[in-house]
């Protein structure tokens, strides 16, 4: 094989590798985009009730956050899941051993 040849194989080789790995790169993002945006709005409203709500100083960060964990988890309307935070869980697998 001349060196042309293996040149030009090379080439073709490395080519077809950048092209595969771009299309991996572009088909292997399949979150759809809606779900991005709707999590972007549950932030949205985080930061304006921590920027603009009146009595800042009554504001829970932790109680917030497990409120909206548990709001999200109750509209499943599944008896089988639920949410526990830390503590609870530690508590449950403590009894289990």
């Amino acid at each position: 094989m001349s060196k042309t040849t293996k040149f030009i194989i090379s080439v073709v080789l490395l080519a077809i590798l950048a092209l595969s790995f771009g299309a991996g790169y572009k088909l292997g993002d399949k979150t759809p985009s809606s779900a991005n945006n709707d999590l972007g709005i549950v932030e949205q409203v985080w930061d304006i009730i921590f920027s603009d709500y009146v009595d800042k100083d009554q504001l829970d960060p932790s109680a917030l956050r497990r409120a909206a964990i548990n709001g999200m988890v109750a509209e499943l309307d599944d008896p089988y899941t639920s949410y526990m935070d830390t503590q609870d869980y530690q508590l449950g697998m403590s009894n289990l051993e």
